[in-house]
Order: C-alpha cells, then sequence, then structure tokens
C-alpha cells in the first residue's frame, strides 16, 4: 500500500500544473516566434522557431529538427535570455525527469534521466520587435 501511495504522489509531482509562459504579464503561449538558440555544449547558434507552452518550449530548428525544452522560468523577463533545459530525442517529464526517444543508443529507448552538463542546456533569444513595447517604458 505504501508502495501505491508513493506511486501516486510521484505521478501528481510530474503533472502538476504549470503556469502559462508569459511576457510584461501577457501569456505567449501558443504563438510561434521567431528565435535563435543557444547551445552551451557546442557554442553553436541556430535559427529557429519557438512556441511556448506553459513551462515548456518546443524549438523548430530551420533545417526541421525539433527540441522540446523545460524552462527555467515560465515568467520571461529578458527576450534575449531565456533559458531552458533539454536533450535532443527526450521529451521533459514535471520539473525534473525526462524520458528518452532517442534511438542512438541501444536499451536507451525509455530511459528517465536528469538534466545534466552543458548538453542540455540551451539559451533562447527573441526578437524584440515581435512584442509591444511595455506600457510602463513608453
Amino acid at each position: 500500500m505504501k508502495t501505491v501511495g508513493f506511486t501516486l504522489i510521484t505521478l501528481c509531482m510530474l503533472v502538476a500544473p504549470s503556469r502559462a509562459a508569459e511576457y510584461q504579464g501577457e501569456t505567449i503561449d501558443g504563438r510561434k516566434l521567431a528565435a535563435k538558440i543557444y547551445s552551451h555544449e557546442t557554442g553553436a547558434v541556430y535559427e529557429a522557431q519557438v512556441q511556448f507552452d506553459r513551462d515548456q518550449a518546443e524549438i523548430i530548428f530551420a533545417g526541421g529538427g525539433r527540441l522540446r525544452l523545460k524552462l527555467r522560468q515560465s515568467k520571461i523577463t529578458n527576450l534575449a535570455q531565456i533559458e531552458g533545459y533539454g536533450r535532443l530525442g527526450h521529451v521533459p517529464l514535471g520539473q525534473v525527469f525526462s524520458i528518452g526517444l532517442n534511438q542512438r543508443r541501444s536499451g536507451d529507448d525509455l530511459a528517465f534521466g536528469r538534466p545534466h552538463s552543458l548538453q542540455d542546456f540551451w539559451s533562447i533569444r527573441l526578437n524584440a520587435a515581435d512584442f509591444p513595447p511595455d506600457p510602463v517604458q513608453r
């Protein structure tokens, strides 16, 4: 019975509701925006589109690849420095874990793991011209 309780608590933590991604007090969920994506592992910058969904961002690279990131914060204050964690071939689950759907290594299809090292750390830079100016700064 203790195992069932622990399992239910764990599942609730994994699927706990999260806040919408927002900038200047407005949600930006669902909008596809042009972006530059920086890989902290390689130092490379990629042209892409990004679509926010609560505390996650789906990156669609110009070459067609996709990456889903878990945002460090869903409240965005700096369009030039939005940070997230994710790994190609993995889908974030909740706050801590991800599930690997990557076929590169045998036996790793459904490997759970925590983000680690710079290979999982990405930065998103959005174009400020895609957003109206903040009314406070007018």
